[in-house]
């Protein structure tokens, strides 16, 4: 073949496969034909060749685009869903694989956590003040779009890759520690603030006070290190955190016995 011939030669056209996802191509994603017509996520790109926008449409068997669904900003879930914004109802949805809506199953919000739950949120439409200021209640969702957590918390926050500290503004309600493998609620008296938790099973706390200190609860969330310590950091592989309190600098193993420098 000459070099004319290889320079004109026509560029062979990308023919997806069903069910399969092509990230870098126009058509990212079709479905199976039928009647000649097929729905597809289509993605469109800027002047500098980056991912714009990604919407489903439906296609020819030409892989033309012949129409465009309400659902755009399109992503793909590691469970097998798409999470997508349906324009009708300004509501985040769940697709199934064959981009249809996933029904009962619109929040104002879907986040995914550590691949295996979904923190959803949901507006307030009968409070204006809270649709004003996007005041949402949460609940969780695991991989199969199962309910583990109903939505009607304020608050909730992962710590780990199955617990999340939870809160409600409901009179008397404690914050809790929710297990989402043993359903599991763990009440925490007098915390204000849980950091992760770390891999060893413990975790760091603010405790809900005017000094607001910091202490560790173990794995069952029983105190073992008090919250007293201004500054606390991790524990190291040798079981030692370091602190500092009243112009003390020292550290504090497992058991809560401080070491002073």
């Amino acid at each position: 073949m000459g070099i004319l011939q290889k320079f004109f030669k026509k560029e062979k056209k990308h023919i997806p496969q069903p069910y399969t996802f092509y990230p870098d191509q126009k058509i990212q994603y079709v479905t199976e034909f039928k009647n000649g017509f097929a729905p597809a996520i289509i993605g469109t790109f800027n002047s500098f060749g980056s991912l714009h926008s990604v919407v489903v449409s439906i296609v020819d068997s030409s892989y033309n685009i012949t129409t465009q669904t309400q659902y755009t900003c399109v992503s793909r879930l590691s469970n097998g869903y798409m999470k997508a914004f349906n324009t009708i109802t300004q509501k985040k949805v769940f697709l199934d694989k064959e981009l249809k809506e996933v029904p009962g199953k619109s929040f104002s919000s879907i986040a995914s956590v550590h691949e295996n739950y979904f923190i959803v949120g949901i507006l307030d439409e009968n409070n204006d003040i809270s649709v004003w200021h996007g005041k949402q209640k949460y609940g969780i969702l695991d991989s199969n779009l199962e309910e583990v957590l109903p939505v009607e918390y304020d608050d909730i926050c992962p710590i780990s890759p199955t617990r999340f500290y939870c809160c409600s503004s409901i009179r008397d309600s404690l914050p809790f520690v929710f297990d989402a493998v043993t359903r599991q609620k763990f009440e925490l008296k007098g915390v204000y603030h849980l950091c992760e938790e770390l891999e060893n099973g413990y975790c760091k706390f603010q405790a809900k006070s005017e000094t607001q200190l910091f202490g560790y609860f173990n794995h069952d969330f029983k105190v073992v290190v008090e919250p007293k310590y201004a500054t606390l950091g991790d524990f190291n592989k040798e079981g030692f955190a370091p602190f500092a309190r009243d112009n003390v600098i020292g550290v504090v193993d497992m058991n809560g016995k401080e070491f002073i420098r």
